[in-house]
């Protein structure tokens, strides 16, 4: 099987594992948001980005030198795992003492118990890191897929017996540490992996020079979010947190159902194309196109829609939510740009690129968040998409320098969907939405997606189906059994 071809079936999998994984994680965030109040959801969110962060300095880059690493034996895993534990263990706890000044800080007491009860999915990921690699490095997307789901459920049913016994606050926050804890106990049951007791310090000195920059770009991703939600939460208060969540929450949906696969199953398909800018370059386009193409329509859908939505899964209460949303949706082609140019510049071994880019992107988004973030939610909102756009230039002009290609080429892969897009919330906000009567939630969902989609659907045929067929056949050349025996 060709490296295309099972690029793309890892590709079309883990999207598919992703829809019913995060569908799964919505539905059951959803039930348990019902039994809790913004100010709840605003303290488990709080505490989220600051274990995120700290996550991101223990666990990035280690997973990624399994993937990249060129031979692999028991002494060298066996050195990641371990150093995966000599930093973990420091962070956790340095994590678990910054809840009484978090708690102080923000004049929430709760803060302390709940970063303490988080932070223990830390040392659980160490478990974690060796054996997912080893399987998204045997391309096993399978067994990948089927862990995933199962985490979710089990975390799902943790956090649901909490919820509905009256304990919701708790319900959200150990959700994850059971959902991480199965999932480390899989792959290491589906792997059979078990470190030895052994160390390799030139391992690990190269381990720590190929990790380093994508540690601190990952925790340069995290840190905006934790500046954000706790300037957030110290000008406006943890409700208002908890508002923006919600919204951010929607967000991710659209993201994790589609986007977040991509990086997992590329990041090896681009290592191997790093010495062949050619092909390099028709990857790069394919890979936009797979993601530009119905994720721009299905932000602006999402957008539309947004209002019956909130109301249907989290119950009344969360309209500024819905709203926050809408807004939020404009950053669709940041997100599609910024998910390829991980994976490809991670791929051909330019981390340190990784690196400036993130740093970069930190120091705009924490300047927003500070100056925004005391005049309100809606203008911190308003003003993170004018420093998305900034964002998108930076991603574009790092692809097409990676690729010797020029900075417009992304970015004019962009236009005929967000094109599409506008067309598609043009007509189902203001065209639709104005005339519908009174009805029942998912009628008003229906009505809207229905009407948005297919402006968007129509409006994105006339302007790339030649592009669309591409992806189609390429989908189908590489997927399909009838379609085995022809050239990838």
């Amino acid at each position: 099987m060709s490296l295309g071809r099972k690029a793309t079936e890892g590709t079309l999998l883990s999207i598919g594992a992703a829809f019913g994984d995060r569908i799964i994680g919505f539905l059951v965030f959803a039930l348990v948001v019902r039994y809790v109040e913004a100010r709840e959801v605003g303290l488990v969110a709080l505490c989220a980005q600051f274990v995120d962060l700290a996550n991101a300095v223990a666990t990035s880059g280690l997973g990624e030198r399994v993937m990249q690493r060129r031979s692999l034996d028991p002494r060298v895993t066996a050195t990641l795992f371990w150093t995966h534990a000599l930093i973990s263990l420091p962070v956790m706890l340095l994590l678990a003492a910054l809840g009484p000044l978090l708690a102080w800080f923000l004049e929430e007491p709760l803060l302390q118990p709940l970063l303490l009860i988080l932070s223990a999915s830390l040392m659980l990921n160490v478990f974690v890191t060796v054996p997912a690699g080893l399987l998204a490095r045997e391309m096993r997307y399978r067994p990948i897929t089927l862990l995933s789901v199962l985490s979710t459920l089990v975390g799902g049913a943790v956090a649901l017996t909490l919820a509905f016994t009256g304990y919701g606050l708790w319900a959200l926050a150990l959700q994850r540490v059971a959902g991480v804890g199965f999932y480390a106990l899989g792959t290491m049951v589906v792997t059979r992996y078990w470190p030895i007791l052994a160390f390799d310090h030139s391992e690990f000195r190269e381990a720590v020079r190929f990790a380093l920059p994508l540690m601190g770009s990952q925790a340069l991703i995290a840190l905006p979010g934790v500046v954000t939600m706790t300037a957030i939460g110290r000008n406006l208060g943890v409700e208002a947190v908890g508002q923006l969540r919600i919204a951010q929450r929607l967000s991710e949906l659209m993201v994790q159902l589609v986007i977040s696969p991509v990086m997992r199953v590329f990041i090896p398909v681009f290592s191997a194309m790093s010495d062949n800018r050619e092909r390099l370059r028709d990857m790069l386009r394919r890979v936009i196109d797979a993601l530009a193409l119905p994720v721009l329509p299905m932000f602006a859908v999402a957008a539309v829609v947004a209002g019956p939505l909130t109301r249907l899964a989290f119950g009344p209460g969360w309209d500024v939510s819905a709203s926050l949303f809408q807004i939020l949706s404009l950053a669709a082609p940041l997100v599609v740009v910024s998910t390829v140019t991980w994976p490809a510049l991670v791929g051909i071994g330019r981390t340190g690129d990784v690196f400036r880019l993130k740093l970069f992107e930190v120091v705009i988004t924490v300047a927003v968040a500070l100056a925004a973030s005391p005049f309100g939610v809606f203008a911190y909102v308003w003003a993170s998409i004018g420093r998305a756009a900034v964002q998108l230039i930076a991603n574009a002009w790092l692809l097409g320098r990676a690729a010797d290609q020029r900075t417009t080429s992304p970015l004019m892969q962009l236009i005929a969907p967000a094109a599409a897009s506008a067309s598609g919330f043009a007509g189902g906000h203001w065209l639709v939405a104005p005339f519908l009567p009174p009805m029942h939630p998912v009628l008003t969902l229906a009505a809207l997606g229905a009407a948005s989609g297919a402006v968007a659907a129509l409006v994105l045929a006339l302007l790339a189906w030649s592009r669309l067929k591409e992806l189609v056949l390429f989908v189908w050349r590489n997927v399909s059994p009838a379609a085995r025996g022809a050239p990838a």
